[in-house]
């Protein structure tokens, strides 16, 4: 279950780095905040996105407890903050 949320968390920051352009070794928390600043996207979504990437990684090192129920809504969360910066960006 510990690599679901790896998983998600990679995808995130794949998706990320796809979107805009980042190689890997310059992916950060702040460079998300830039990039998502100079694209006009609005900080509720930047902190959706970043505050997702931090419950993924606290997720992974957390004690297993009801981690069914957590996977559906980080899957959820994570296809519906992809779809807010997809929307922003247009």
């Amino acid at each position: 279950m510990i690599v679901f949320f790896e998983e998600i968390e990679k995808s995130l920051w794949g998706y990320f780095a796809d979107k805009f352009k980042i190689q890997i070794a310059e992916l950060s928390k702040e460079t998300i905040s830039i990039h998502f600043n100079s694209s006009a996207i609005n900080t509720k979504i930047e902190g959706q996105f970043i505050a997702l990437l931090n419950e993924c990684e606290f997720a992974r090192y957390s004690p297993a407890r009801n981690k069914n129920a957590q996977m559906d809504a980080f899957l959820e969360k994570a296809k519906n903050i992809i779809i807010e910066v997809e929307t922003a960006l247009k």
